[in-house]
């Protein structure tokens, strides 16, 4: 029962982490911000966090406090098959924002803006704004995507209650624990 809880809150973390990330066809185009440095450090540092926060999980609540090198370092090299190559999350107060260069089921750059929150225990995205190359994403196409986002969250995490996630300059920190049944 405490590793199948454990394995929850790791799948919820990393699928939070990945949706956090913008995981989803969108674009920037041009010059931005010098690219975050990629790891394996940084995604081993992630990774250490993540069952660190599982563990404590099991006999109290838990935080995780992760920052941009890191979970870039951790998509760029810990999920292969993500469709994205040069993926760069960044992190400013109660905005997220993902760019890479997506591979299927076209190649072309993305860029993804939007935000993240707890929300009834549940961690919910509101995609802002993307590009697919030079084209933007138009809003309700952008509202479907938050809306499955949401769905694929709210079934990935199972008994597991997100009280805070915090969006800062350069981190993220969500806390929460997990319901007993």
């Amino acid at each position: 029962m405490q590793q199948k809880r454990a394995a929850a809150l790791l799948l919820v973390m990393s699928s939070a982490l990945i949706a956090l990330s913008g995981c989803l066809p969108s674009v920037r185009v041009g010059q931005g911000p010098t690219p975050l440095p990629v790891t394996q450090e940084a995604a081993q540092r992630l990774e250490d966090k993540l069952y660190a926060a599982m563990k404590q999980s099991l006999v109290s609540d838990f935080t995780v406090e992760a920052t941009q090198e890191e979970v870039t370092s951790y998509l760029a090299l810990k999920l292969p098959d993500m469709p994205f190559l040069q993926p760069q999350v960044r992190f400013a107060p109660d905005r997220v924002t993902f760019t890479g260069n997506m591979t299927q089921p076209i190649a072309a750059p993305v860029y993804v803006a939007g935000l993240a929150q707890a929300q009834d225990g549940k961690v919910t995205v509101v995609l802002q704004e993307a590009k697919l190359g030079f084209l933007p994403v138009p809003g309700f196409v952008l509202q479907s995507v938050s809306d499955a986002m949401n769905e694929m969250l709210a079934e990935s995490q199972g008994s597991i209650q997100v009280s805070r996630l915090q969006i800062l300059e350069g981190k993220v920190i969500v806390s929460g624990r997990i319901k007993q049944s």
